[in-house]
């Protein structure tokens, strides 16, 4: 990837970081009962730019009239449209701890069509209590994407077990891993993965607190 194109797609991930605040503040705007917001109102409530709103909103498509702003419902239709929280959308977790069972647990995910319907863990027999009754053993894993035809999988397990993790969710043919592990996982290059290090966030809040 060229340097021009690397910075175009650096920009378009920011961009895609800011839609779920954007969506937020649209569908407050919705309950109020306006139909438009202008982006000097949307950057008065999201402190981002008026420029760098009007840039995020033009790259998703987002509707508007001229001196009356972004229709709010068709804006909210077209950003869910462009991440694709329109479609449904299951997936499993593997590692059912305590970050596990909160994300298993988590009812938003549903509202953006993301329906974790299966948890695994190497440790089944003594997480059986409570009953839980999409918790299996990880001897299950591929047959359960297999049969049930899940393409995306969350990994909650310790850095240790990432790896290993992460090669039988490929094998048994997972397209995308959401990774929580602090691990530096290897995946084939048409296999999605995103890393959630959670190390980075605290480091950045302490070092706001420091300063």
């Amino acid at each position: 990837m060229q340097a021009r194109e690397t910075h175009k797609f650096a920009e378009n991930i920011q961009a895609v970081k800011r839609m779920p605040q954007y969506l937020r503040l649209f569908n407050k705007v919705l309950g109020s009962g306006r139909d438009y917001i202008s982006s000097v109102q949307i950057a008065k409530e999201t402190g981002f730019r008026a420029i760098l709103i009007k840039k995020d909103l033009l790259m998703v498509g987002a509707p508007g009239k001229t001196k009356l702003g972004y229709n709010v419902k068709g804006t909210i239709q077209t950003i869910e449209n462009y991440l694709g929280w329109h479609n449904k959308k299951d997936a499993c977790i593997v590692g059912y701890g305590k970050l596990g069972a909160a994300l298993f647990n988590y009812e938003g995910f549903k509202k953006h069509g993301f329906n974790i319907v299966a948890a695994f863990d190497a440790d089944y027999n003594n997480k059986k209590q409570p009953p839980l009754n999409n918790l299996y053993p990880m001897d299950k894993l591929a047959e359960f994407i297999k049969k049930n035809n899940i393409s995306t999988a969350i990994i909650t397990v310790p850095p240790a077990s990432a790896q290993t993790v992460a090669d039988m969710l490929v094998k048994a043919g997972i397209g995308a891993i959401w990774n929580f592990s602090p691990a530096d996982i290897k995946v084939p290059q048409d296999v999605v993965i995103q890393n959630e290090d959670l190390s980075v966030g605290l480091a950045l809040l302490c070092s706001r607190l420091r300063n």
